[in-house]
């Protein structure tokens, strides 16, 4: 199966007999990490597919079935069961890529529900046409929490607040 690799094979032929997922990740990277909060300690099956090791390893401590592959391949979806799942939640932030990810699921998975991140909102459009049920934009989150700052700033009498970061 190539460009899958033995690791895959062995961990999701482990998982075959299991229940299929109900929720698959595509990135578990920050945007990932974020969108699975509230996944965590519920009894819900989910199923993270990640091409960093460090990924899939902090998806297993959080109690989540996780696998090393590449979500833009067939056989790693169908390795992962993404059409038998309710749910996918496309994070990665490369627009070709995760393009490519909701057009195989839309053609081998068409029930399942989508949920895609957009990084650049001139991308939107281009999720709508493939697909998507739903888009998250980063653009939009940012500029909507830098205004949220603003008004902070605003409300002090424009004087100069403690730096904090926020993800």
């Amino acid at each position: 199966a190539g460009r899958i690799g033995d690791t895959i094979v062995q961990e999701s032929a482990a998982h075959q007999g299991a229940e299929p997922p109900e929720v698959v990740i595509v990135g578990f990277g920050p945007a990932g990490q974020i969108a699975a909060r509230d996944l965590v300690d519920r009894s819900i099956r989910v199923t993270v597919l990640e091409l960093n090791q460090a990924g899939v390893q902090k998806a297993k401590q959080l109690g989540f079935h996780a696998e090393v592959g590449d979500a833009t391949q067939t056989e790693v979806l169908e390795h992962a069961r993404v059409a038998e799942s309710q749910v996918v939640v496309i994070t990665i932030p490369h627009h070709k890529s995760a393009l490519a990810v909701l057009s195989h699921i839309r053609s081998h998975a068409p029930q399942v529900h989508t949920i895609v991140r957009a990084r650049y909102a001139v991308f939107q459009d281009d999720f709508v046409i493939a697909g998507a049920d739903k888009i998250s934009g980063d653009e939009q989150q940012v500029g909507e929490n830098l205004a949220v700052h603003l008004k902070q700033w605003l409300g002090s009498g424009g004087k100069s607040q403690p730096s904090s970061r926020e993800d």
